[in-house]
């Protein structure tokens, strides 16, 4: 989550942070796409193996971003699933609750 952003007490997702998914999406989905594509070009021999790491690179990022750029104009970021209506507690919140409600 941004520094310069307060704590709503709102868990937003499974990183706290409802801003940028799509480009966190196309860095994780290029990663994939990275070492699928490389895996695969390896059957041919190793420039295999480069060739279809950049593919996979390019192919993985772009689709995922895509996809969850589609995604995110229906979710709800202020769930943990982005399901449903309503908001889910911040998970240290509720660590914190639990632990000082079987305190008391």
């Amino acid at each position: 989550m941004s520094e310069d952003k307060r704590d709503d007490k709102i868990q937003h997702g499974i990183d706290d942070d409802p801003n940028n998914d799509p480009e966190k999406a196309r860095n994780l989905g290029a990663a994939g796409g990275a070492v699928t594509g490389a895996v695969a070009g390896s059957m041919v021999g190793p420039v295999g193996t480069v060739v279809g790491g950049v593919v996979g690179a390019v192919a993985g990022g772009l689709g995922s971003q895509a996809a969850v750029n589609e995604v995110d104009k229906h979710d709800n970021d202020d769930t943990i699933t982005g399901l449903g209506k309503g908001k889910t507690e911040d998970v240290e919140n509720q660590i914190d609750r639990k632990t000082h409600d079987n305190n008391d």
